[in-house]
């Protein structure tokens, strides 16, 4: 029923032969130190030795694989004793450490007393999950509008209500995308869409100079938030079905500036008449105040028009932050603000982060990022990512998931998980996830 992950297979694996030393290199005459060889990886070949060779220090430890924390730890630890620079492979040792809670899960069922699928044991193992306690399905997040004049990373997306099971909601996404595409292609705008089928953000128009009295611009999460209500309206979806995620990573927060790129060494001048190339550079304000009110009454309207999650990219010390926090929560107490690149994954900066947000004077929490956007693949294992998820459920915050896999999304407890349209490759987890949300159901173990 459930798709398996299997262990890297060991019985014909050869280590790696280190390589000779050069002529000269054992410094005179001494002896060599007895200390693995440290190789950088530069073929798919290469780095499957490596890791099957971290596998194998492993299995050769008798290390019950249950445990998913030990296991990741030491399959990290004899992979950096491998190569160098370990952390450039966490898609790798993400998915060893896959394959290491599916067969957890395995050999769990073996032992009983009764069968458990991989993110039960992910849960019980990882979070302390009480077996008789149900599990909640994440909310859908699907990108709708990406990077462009959002800056690289951003994007604006819907999060159909917890009424709609996980299936209803990808349809009620997707139905959403289809109309959305017809009103772009009706306005001549660019269809074109991203890896997860998310469209460019549309750039507002211009105001009339001859206007005797413009208007102020409209700024580009408007205008594309303006679409998404015309493709609402045109899929008969109400603003209590759907609500908006805004994740702007470029000019909504930042100082937006063009540098022309220097040319390289012999390159041949420029022609006369031809531009140099320029490229678009993102200043964030770490530290200094670049909101101005302008922007924060900007994001306290859109409360009205059904955006209820903003992913902030600035700084924890950026002296706007607190002001615009507490404008959103207190006109919507159950606003979520969040941080895409606050944390950087990590669970002690979260942690941090929460303490510093509580008055020592009143012991009140103030208004902060009590949200966090964890990649899958920057954790570089489940152990991480539940580390991370843990330190945000501890005050009590939310988690959204990106790159993550249906069982480690469920089993983690996450809110929200990020998710593009159908396509092939989103097919299976698509699947799976229908799969988990049908097997809850019929254990009746399904939270509402």
């Amino acid at each position: 029923m459930f798709s398996r992950v299997a262990l890297p297979s060991l019985a014909s694996f050869t280590p790696p032969a280190p390589p000779a030393p050069e002529e000269g290199a054992d410094g005179g005459g001494e002896e060599a130190q007895d200390t693995p060889p440290v190789l950088q990886p530069k073929t798919a070949q290469e780095l499957c030795a490596a890791i099957e060779a971290a596998v194998a220090g492993m299995a050769s430890q008798n290390l019950d694989v249950r445990s998913i924390e030990l296991c990741d730890e030491t399959v990290l630890t004899a992979l950096g004793s491998c190569v160098s620079e370990a952390e450039l492979f966490k898609a790798a040792t993400l998915g060893v450490s896959l394959a290491i809670a599916e067969a957890g899960a395995a050999l769990q069922c073996f032992f009983g007393p009764r069968e458990i699928l991989p993110f039960e044991h992910i849960a019980c193992e990882m979070c302390g999950h009480q077996q008789d306690v149900p599990y909640a399905m994440p909310s859908l997040m699907m990108p709708i509008f990406a990077n462009g004049a959002l800056g690289v990373g951003g994007h604006i997306s819907i999060v159909p209500a917890r009424k709609f099971s996980f299936s209803d909601a990808f349809a009620l996404g997707s139905k959403i995308h289809k109309h959305l595409k017809e009103v772009l292609a009706e306005k001549e705008m660019d269809v074109t869409m991203n890896y997860d089928g998310a469209f460019a953000p549309v750039a507002p128009a211009p105001p009339d100079p001859k206007a005797k009295a413009p208007p102020p611009p409209e700024s580009t999460i408007e205008a594309s938030i303006a679409l998404l209500e015309a493709a609402m309206t045109a899929a008969e979806v109400t603003i209590e079905d759907v609500q908006f995620a805004v994740a702007p990573s470029g000019g909504a927060n930042c100082e937006v500036t063009e540098e022309e790129v220097e040319p390289e060494e012999g390159a041949e001048p420029l022609e006369e008449g031809q531009e140099p190339e320029k490229v678009t550079v993102y200043t964030y304000s770490y530290g200094e105040p670049k909101r101005t009110p302008e922007a924060v009454e900007m994001y306290v309207g859109l409360l009205d028009r059904g955006v209820r999650i903003l992913v902030d990219p600035l700084h924890l010390e950026d002296p706007g932050l607190p002001t615009l926090a507490a404008a959103l929560v207190e006109k919507s107490p159950d606003f979520v603000l969040a941080g895409n690149l606050m944390f950087n994954n990590d669970a002690s900066l979260v942690s941090a982060a929460a303490a510093a947000a509580v008055d020592p004077d009143d012991g009140e929490t103030r208004p902060w990022a009590s949200c966090v956007n964890l990649d899958a693949y920057e954790t570089g294992s489940v152990s991480r990512a539940a580390g991370l998820a843990k330190a945000m459920f501890n005050f009590k915050g939310r988690v959204m998931l990106q790159n993550g896999q249906p069982h480690v999304a469920v089993g983690l407890g996450v809110d929200y998980v990020r998710m593009g349209i159908l396509s092939a490759d989103r097919v299976p987890a698509y699947n799976e996830y229908r799969r988990i949300e049908q097997y809850l159901k019929e254990k009746k173990m399904l939270a509402p």
